[in-house]
């Protein structure tokens, strides 16, 4: 019996992984990428440094990002930017912008190994 799950389980793993469109995972993937850079930038806290033959390099370390780290974020892409700067009076995205920067998150750190200090 257990021979017949095995190819439902490598179906149900490839339906799974295909769930999503191509433009989508690239959408997802940009966010992510978004998510990281503005973690690394305004919360080193959350990050660690390791150097390797002379190159320094930064990774986020997701245990360590707080609640209030997460809610600063979400409160920066709410908002919209013109020119690089947040508009006067504040302008807001919409609720599926925001959305989608949390599904792109929890998809993208879900389906990465996450990164942990004293692992390698």
């Amino acid at each position: 019996m257990a021979s017949e799950l095995q190819p439902n389980n490598a179906l149900g793993d490839d339906i799974i992984g295909n769930r999503l469109s191509n433009k989508t995972k690239t959408q997802y993937k940009r966010k992510a990428c978004h998510f990281t850079a503005w973690m690394e930038q305004n919360h080193e806290e959350h990050t660690t440094v390791t150097t390797l033959n002379g190159v320094e390099s930064r990774k986020l370390v997701l245990e360590s990002i707080d609640k209030n780290s997460m809610k600063e974020f979400f409160g920066h892409i709410c908002k919209k930017k013109r020119n690089n700067e947040y508009t006067v009076p504040n302008e807001y995205q919409s609720f599926q912008h925001v959305s989608g920067y949390k599904s792109a998150i929890k998809n993208h750190y879900h389906l990465i190994p996450i990164y942990a200090m004293g692992q390698y």
